[in-house]
């Protein structure tokens, strides 16, 4: 949540307070995440009284929701057929005559529906394709961003003073000619480094290493094709997690991906649990991860170990397409034996190069898979 959104504590266990969103839902919040006031008790609330589809720079939208005071709020992405995003805003009351649309002041809202038919001839590069709104429930007001596109590009939500912002990107700028990927901009991040040194290979060469060597040969391959590119490291230093995610934030990245080597904790056995794997969060990320992981097993040739949705600091941002890459396992003998290689440092970057344009030729171009 933004700070300055206000909630209501209706109990607490611990560290934890119990704050209510809505009538029947509630969430629990870390005490010193919260600052105190004196008021009353009574939820904090707010009207709707109109919905904004505005412009965002480059290729970007958003949706602005008016409100009086800073409300919490929560979105849901749905990718497919029916490419959206779901805002809930928790407090917000219906009192809605009007979503104004970039080409005009104002457009009237069929109150009956609840619903606005976009006029696009202001906004070709806004993805944001119409919006609809209801009263989901007593003090819970839904707005329905609906999407145009073959995949959703990356999201965040801000206030501006007391004004809700949903910001949306639009798709990169990537002509994707022949061999060229100009126009995109990635931050590559190589996992670990400094003190945090991952896993240990089996002769003791660190995994942050090995995370970095194929994390620069990667770096030159994108570059070669066009792409800029952003390091998040460049040698062995200490970069937190926060940094990371801000570097590629900063640098307004269409794409982030982490270089990782893997490991098993103990008792599990590496002779039949090895290989590729990547992992993603957002739905957005999904097919990002899974075809950059396809195409890294075809070209380096480790055992496939699938896709998986994991709660990752790397991989959490909304605001872009991201993944987390874990090439092999640097406990696994064979397999460590590659990935010190040079030779086996360059496949693995083919491959996850090979990835991220295969990746960026089904998201553009591609109809959207049904989920």
């Amino acid at each position: 949540l933004a700070e300055g959104v206000r909630v209501l504590v209706d109990g607490f266990v611990g560290n934890s307070y119990r704050v209510e969103m809505a009538p029947g839902k509630h969430l629990w919040i870390e005490k010193d995440v919260l600052s105190k006031e004196t008021d009353s008790g009574t939820p904090p609330t707010a009207n709707v009284r109109t919905i904004n589809i505005e412009n965002e720079e480059g290729n970007g939208g958003r949706v602005v929701v008016p409100l009086n005071q800073r409300l919490p709020y929560e979105v849901k992405q749905e990718l497919g057929p029916n490419n959206k995003l779901t805002l809930k805003v928790y407090g917000a009351t219906a009192d809605t005559d009007w979503v104004t649309e970039p080409s005009t002041a104002a457009n009237a809202v069929d109150q009956l529906h609840g619903s606005a038919a976009p006029n696009k001839s202001d906004r070709a590069h806004n993805p944001v394709n119409y919006v609809t709104w209801n009263q989901l429930a007593d003090r819970v007001y839904q707005v329905v961003v609906n999407l145009s596109g073959k995949n959703q590009w990356g999201y965040w939500v801000d206030y501006d003073g007391t004004n809700l912002v949903l910001h949306i990107n639009g798709a990169p700028n990537v002509a994707l000619a022949e061999g060229s990927l100009r126009g995109l901009r990635i931050c590559i991040d190589p996992g670990h480094g400094g003190r945090e040194v991952g896993a240990i290979g089996c002769s003791g060469i660190k995994e942050a290493t090995i995370n970095l060597a194929i994390a620069k040969k990667l770096e030159r391959i994108l570059q070669d094709q066009g792409a800029q590119v952003i390091m998040t490291r460049n040698e062995d230093v200490d970069v937190s997690l926060g940094e990371r995610v801000a570097i590629a934030t900063a640098a307004k990245a269409d794409l982030l991906l982490s270089v990782h080597n893997n490991s098993l904790p103990d008792g599990r056995n590496p002779w039949t649990e090895h290989g590729t794997s990547s992992y993603y969060y957002h739905p957005q990320s999904r097919e990002f991860a899974n075809t950059t992981r396809a195409a890294t097993v075809e070209e380096v040739g480790l055992p496939d170990y699938n896709t998986r949705w994991q709660n990752l600091a790397l991989c959490r941002p909304s605001r872009y397409p991201a993944m987390l890459m874990e090439v092999g396992f640097v406990i696994n003998p064979d397999e460590y034996a590659l990935l010190i290689s040079n030779e086996g440092q360059e496949r693995a970057a083919l491959g996850i190069a090979k990835g991220v344009r295969s990746f960026l030729s089904q998201a553009l171009y591609a109809a959207p898979a049904a989920r």
